[in-house]
Order: C-alpha cells, then sequence, then structure tokens
C-alpha cells in the first residue's frame, strides 16, 4: 500500500508539473484547479492517450517507446560504466602512493569543474579535426533522422557525472571502513587486502552507494537531456519538446519516472530489511523535542513558531553581523577563500561599473581595416584584433559581453541558492524538531521521487512560456522583472524539498551528540538548543550547502541556455537568425552562439564555458577554504610537512579534538 501510495503522489506531481506551464503562460490562476481536473480525467481516458507529431495523432506508448528505450540505453549504459570505473578506479588510487592520491584529488578539482557540455562539444570538435586532418571517422556525433543511433559519444559525455560523484563516495567509504575493527582483525590474521576490499568492506559500501546514487541518477538526468539535444538524438526527452500538451508531457515524465521508482523501491526494500534484520524494534517512540512537554499539534506549532522568531529576533542581528565580520575576516587568512571569494565579488563590481558608469558597455566594430585604410575582414573577427576574445556575428566584444552579463549570471546563482538553504533551514527545523521519526520517514518517501524527474527539464517546461515571447518575437506574457522573479521562484521551489530534508538531517545527526543529550537533561528549552547549541555546528554546512547549490544552478541555466531558455527572456530573430539574450547572461551567450562552434567559430562558445568553469572553480575554493578553517577551528590533524631524516619528530603540543564534531562525508551534488 506505501509503494502504491507514494507512487500515485508522484503520479499527482508530474500531472501538476504538465498543466503549469499553461496556467503560467494564460495568467490565470483562479482556473488552476479546474485545469489539473481536467487533466487528470485524460489520463484514466485511454482517448485522450495520443501524441501529436506532424499533425498526427499517434498512440503515445506506443509511439513513445522506441525512443524511450533508446535514452534508457543510454543513461543505463554511461551508469553502469560510470559506476563501474568509479569503484575500481577508488580500490586502486587507494593502493597506491600518497602523491598519487593527492595528484588524483587536484585532477578531480579541476575535473568537477568541467560542464557536460564542454565535454560534448569537445568529443565533436576532435571527431572533426580527426576527419579532417586524417581522413578517418572515430565515431558517430549527431543522428541524422528517427531510425539512426549514436551510442560512444553521448554515453562517454553523460558516464562523466556518475564517475566523478562515485569516485568521491567510494574513496571517503573506503577510508571510514578502513578504520572499523573488522579490517584491522583481518589484517591481523594475515587475509589479504585485495580479499578485505572484495569480500568484506565492498559489501558494506554498496548500500550506502546505492542510497546516495538517487542524486547521482538525478543530475545524470538532467545531463541526458542536455546531451541529447547537443548529438541530435531523437531520444525520449527530443519528443517531449514537440508535443508541448500537458499530456505529451505528463506521459513522457511518467516513463521516466516509474522505472527509476520501482528500481529504488525494490533497493530500499532490501537495504532495510538486511540492516534491520536482527535488530528488536522499540514500540516506544521518544516525542520529538517539540513535543516534550505535550503531544498537541497547537502546542507544537506555537513552540516551533517561537523559537524561529527567538533565532530570527530583530535584537539578534547586531550580535549576528558582529560574529559574520570576525567569522569573514578568520576565513579571509585562508588563501583558497580569499582568492576565490576575491575574484567573485570584484567580477561583479567591474560588471556593474561596466554596465552603468562606462560610457560604452559593449563595444562593436562592423569592419576591420588595415593600415591603408581598406577592409580586411568582417564580423564574427577571431580572437586578437580588434578585440582580445574576438567578437559575435554582430561584431561586439565577446569580452564585454561576458563582464556585462556577469552580474546576472552570478546574482541568479546567488539568490537561488540563498533562498534553497534559507528556505530549506526553516522547514528543515519543523522537520527535525516537530515531527516524529514516523512522519520524517513520510517526508523522505515524498520528497524521494523527485530524484527521478530531470531538474533540468522540470524547469525547462515550466518555464519555456515564460521566458520565449508569447505573440511577437519581442512580446511576452510577463514584464522584464516578473520574468526574472519567476525564473528564480522557480528554480527555487523545484528543489526545496529536497534541502529541507537534507538540512533537517543534518540537524537531526547533530542532536545525537552527547551535548545536546545532557543540555535537554538540564532542562534546556527547544530553542536554546537550537540557538545555542546548534546553530554553532550548523552554520558551516550551510555555507558549504549554499556553495553547492549555486553550481547546480549555474549548471541548470547553461542547460536551459543550450535549449535558448534565456535568463530574463530569449528575442526571437527574424530570418531565421539565432535568437538572443536580454540580458547577456552566459547561458544567453552560449546558446545564442552554439551552432558557430561547428563552423571554426569556436571563440563564440568557449570562452563564456570557460567563465563558467573559473566561476564554479573559485565557488569550490570557496567551500574547500571554509572546511580547512572549521577543521583547523576544531583542532582536526592537518597534513605534516616532510622533516629531514636527521630530525627526529616532535611531539605534538596539542591534543588532537575530535574530528566527529564535524565531519563532511558526503558531498552534495544537487
Amino acid at each position: 500500500m506505501k509503494f502504491w501510495l507514494y507512487y500515485a503522489v508522484g503520479i499527482v506531481g508530474i500531472v501538476i508539473i504538465s498543466v503549469v506551464p499553461f496556467i503560467i503562460q494564460d495568467g490565470n490562476l483562479q482556473d488552476s484547479f479546474s485545469i489539473i481536473w481536467k487533466m487528470c480525467i485524460q489520463l484514466v481516458n485511454p482517448e485522450y492517450w495520443v501524441f501529436i507529431y506532424k499533425d498526427n495523432p499517434e498512440p503515445i506508448f506506443s509511439f513513445l517507446w522506441g525512443p524511450f528505450l533508446y535514452s534508457m540505453q543510454l543513461l543505463g549504459s554511461a551508469l553502469f560504466i560510470g559506476f563501474s570505473l568509479a569503484f575500481i578506479l577508488a580500490f586502486l588510487v587507494k593502493r597506491s602512493p600518497s602523491a598519487v592520491r593527492r595528484s588524483v584529488q587536484v585532477f578531480l578539482n579541476v575535473f568537477e569543474t568541467v560542464p557536460d557540455i564542454l565535454f560534448a562539444y569537445g568529443l565533436q570538435l576532435l571527431v572533426v579535426y580527426a576527419y579532417q586532418k586524417f581522413g578517418m571517422e572515430l565515431f558517430g556525433i549527431a543522428t541524422t533522422g528517427d531510425d539512426s543511433r549514436i551510442y560512444l559519444a553521448p554515453i562517454l559525455t553523460i558516464a562523466i557525472v556518475p564517475f566523478i560523484s562515485m569516485f568521491r563516495l567510494v574513496l571517503i567509504e573506503i577510508e571510514v571502513e578502513e578504520q572499523k575493527p573488522y579490517v584491522q582483525l583481518a589484517k591481523g590474521k594475515g587475509i589479504h587486502l585485495n580479499l578485505i576490499y572484495i569480500k568484506h568492506m565492498l559489501r558494506n559500501i554498496l548500500p550506502i552507494a546505492m542510497y546516495h546514487s538517487k542524486v547521482i541518477v538525478w543530475a545524470s538526468l538532467s545531463s541526458l537531456f542536455v546531451i541529447s539535444r547537443i548529438f541530435n538524438i531523437f531520444g525520449i526527452t527530443y519528443y517531449m519538446t514537440l508535443d508541448f500538451r500537458p499530456m505529451s508531457i505528463a506521459c513522457s515524465l511518467i516513463m521516466i519516472f516509474t522505472p527509476f521508482y520501482i528500481l529504488y523501491s525494490l533497493a530500499d526494500k532490501y537495504i532495510e530489511r538486511n540492516v534491520n534484520m536482527g535488530v528488536a524494534s522499540s514500540s516506544v517512540e521518544e516525542p520529538s523535542p517539540f513535543k516534550r512537554k505535550s503531544l498537541h499539534l497547537t502546542s507544537g506549532l506555537k513552540e516551533l513558531l517561537f523559537t524561529l522568531l527567538r533565532v530570527l529576533h530583530p535584537n539578534r542581528w547586531l550580535s549576528v553581523c558582529k560574529k559574520l565580520i570576525i567569522s569573514l575576516s578568520r576565513h579571509m587568512r585562508n588563501g583558497k577563500f580569499a582568492a576565490g571569494s576575491l575574484f567573485l565579488f570584484c567580477l561583479f563590481m567591474y560588471s556593474l561599473y561596466l554596465s552603468y558608469l562606462a560610457k560604452t558597455p559593449i563595444d562593436q566594430v562592423r569592419f576591420r581595416k588595415g593600415e591603408d585604410g581598406g577592409i580586411t575582414g568582417g564580423p564574427p573577427h577571431p580572437p586578437g584584433m580588434p578585440f582580445l576574445l574576438g567578437s559575435d556575428r554582430y561584431g561586439f566584444s565577446i569580452a564585454d559581453q561576458i563582464i556585462v552579463g556577469a552580474k546576472y549570471t552570478l546574482l541568479v546563482a546567488f539568490v537561488v541558492a540563498l533562498l534553497r538553504v534559507g528556505i530549506g533551514f526553516l522547514f528543515g527545523i519543523g522537520y527535525a524538531f516537530f515531527l516524529n521519526s514516523k512522519f520524517q520517514e513520510v517526508v523522505k518517501k515524498l520528497t524521494d521521487p523527485l530524484h527521478f524527474l530531470p531538474l533540468s527539464v522540470v524547469a525547462y517546461i515550466l518555464l519555456k512560456p515564460i521566458i520565449f515571447p508569447a505573440t511577437r518575437p519581442d512580446i511576452w506574457t510577463y514584464g522584464f522583472f516578473s520574468r526574472m522573479g519567476l525564473e528564480v521562484l522557480i528554480l527555487t521551489i523545484l528543489v526545496i524539498p529536497l534541502t529541507t530534508v537534507l538540512v533537517g538531517n543534518e540537524i537531526r545527526s547533530i542532536q545525537e551528540k552527547e551535548f545536546i543529550q545532557n543540555a535537554k537533561t538540564l532542562g534546556a528549552s527547544s530553542g536554546r538548543i537550537l540557538g545555542v547549541h546548534i546553530m554553532p555546528h550548523l552554520w558551516t554546512r550551510l555555507f558549504l550547502l549554499f556553495g553547492r547549490q549555486f553550481n547546480q544552478v549555474l549548471i541548470i541555466l547553461l542547460h536551459l541556455g543550450v535549449f535558448n531558455l534565456f535568463f530574463g527572456g530569449t528575442i526571437q530573430e527574424k530570418y531565421d537568425n539565432p535568437p538572443r539574450s536580454v540580458t547577456n547572461e552566459w547561458a544567453g551567450l552560449i546558446g545564442a552562439n552554439k551552432d558557430h562552434i561547428y563552423s571554426g567559430k569556436y571563440w563564440m562558445v568557449v570562452w563564456p564555458l570557460l567563465a563558467f568553469m573559473v566561476t564554479i572553480f573559485a565557488m569550490q575554493l570557496i567551500v574547500k577554504g571554509v572546511e580547512e578553517v572549521q577543521y583547523k577551528k576544531l583542532g582536526a590533524p592537518q597534513a605534516k610537512p616532510k622533516q629531514r631524516k636527521n630530525n627526529p619528530s616532535l611531539p605534538a603540543t596539542k591534543e588532537a579534538h575530535n574530528q566527529d564534531e564535524f565531519q563532511f562525508k558526503y558531498p552534495y551534488h544537487f
């Protein structure tokens, strides 16, 4: 019953997603319930299960079955290759010398900043270069019709995200398992280390990897959506954009959602049964802290509201601001944090200066002239003269467009990430304090289906009627600021359930510490436990979550740019010219010029992609700097420098603190 109940909840969510674009496009919220009800009636009536293809109605499930299988073959192969390589290489790297492990860590940090789109374009350019240079075609880089198929290029590109994420997770779990007593006992008995890895450690790592693979699959589904567009693959996501009706959208999402829901539901049940086997369950459940005095719903809500007001009271802001300034000054002493934060701050400020104070924000040169005054060339100008990074097809400087669009790109990523973490924090307090374990399990089960709906696909469905012009190429349903506000709102709401559960679980993990239990025993109120004991440990974790959300928003903007959904609005040009961005944000520059990369005008796409990479790398430096400052604050042991052979090692002057107070085990790839 639970299986079918949660599945039904997922279907209802898909139905709502499929009709929301048309409610937004009409701007009439009063008829929303009637539209949703009408859609539900159509779903249970097979007469409406049709797909309009070239003005002809086709049975929707039979028509989409072939493209669906093709997409699942690509995704399944990519996940299998990525996960398999991650496990194999993680064990090999763990057996390697420390110098090799450090090199791999540096390589991964750089590799993570490279968007999947850049890999796709890089593979295509490599095949084109090999064909032009040597006359050989390495592999297919695009399909030419409904019946043509390519596999190697999209599989290799999609496999990058699963490989990196799972590789990091397995490395961390191997380190955790190596510290457990059974590994030390096995080593003491003389069992070979490879046998310990395969027979014992792998069996304990697989359930954890299975659980965290949901987030990896979620990211891979979004990657499949955009990679299919780049390689011109006629998969399920391609046909979803052809027939943009609620029925077609709903059926396509249901086909994607169902197999992953069934697979992970069975896997969760299997893992839960094996983990709980032999463990006695208690029939008495300890009430949550907010229900300690009363189990009534009203009193619990009152105490929750009182705690939130106490945490957010204006009288606390002066003290909070003072602590933030002190914390910022301490973090600025870290080189990584200082380099990343100063780069983003200076880039944003220079973008504001060039946009509003410069006489000509974006320079334009239509024709290049030689020394004799004659015309030597026209746009697009290559890198060099007259512009360092070249120009677009209209002669506008690429460098100026990147700087001017930086303020919108950075601002939307910052605001959306801040809202996701802030709202998730407020809801997470209620999740951790107000709900008991049974209701928490229900909330987690209800949010799990979100992992099986591609975020980029859902964002595309909801944002298309807002960003694309409604009638003429320059007339939209909503104004400029309304378009920006709605996009920020939609990108925020889509991830709020997941950040709520994530922050709530972080609070719950801190509540299990011994000092929290002692505070409860001494009679500390829930508000004091939250504000005095939990928040000092939670602030840094929230900031790390913010950094990862910031990078995820950049990737989503990049994916939407490939589909010509530009932040602030898309201007549809006349005479089949590529669309333009209203704001010159970076995804708009890539989407507007993406077709020029095949004609040798690589600079119009590569430089905005590099801007994305550098920005993601800067945020990773900030996150790494915060981790190092926190570890240093807690006295975690750092890597010791090599000492000369004739100098004996000196004893430590400070006793290492317990790292369990602040331990980041798993990366957040939302």
